[in-house]
């Protein structure tokens, strides 16, 4: 799998920080053969940003990137088009493409 450093930015304030509601369910293919499922209905909260997009966590499901090995992720989203997952213990992104857009609502 593709993984590119980027610059991470905490959000400071996480208590106001946004949040959206998957409305679909989502299958993200990385090119590893084991694609990332993103569960409709989870909700996702603003953790930080990335110059590829605002990074979201959840707590509803456990997100994760798998190739020789399994990695936790973030998703990141621009523009409502998941652009990549960024991996916080290896400080790296996965980028998707094409972006994927998605439905959500507040």
């Amino acid at each position: 799998v593709k993984k590119v450093p980027v610059k991470f930015t905490s959000d400071k304030d996480l208590a106001a920080a946004p949040e959206f509601l998957l409305k679909d369910s989502v299958r993200v293919r990385l090119g590893t053969g084991f694609p990332t499922y993103l569960q409709n209905g989870t909700r996702w909260r603003l953790t930080g940003r990335t110059e590829v997009g605002s990074v979201y966590s959840t707590k509803d499901q456990i997100v994760t990137v798998e190739a020789s090995n399994i990695y936790e992720a973030m998703l990141v989203v621009s523009n409502r088009n998941i652009t990549g997952f960024y991996l916080p213990v290896e400080k790296l992104l996965v980028p998707v493409s094409p972006p994927i857009p998605i439905r959500t609502e507040p």
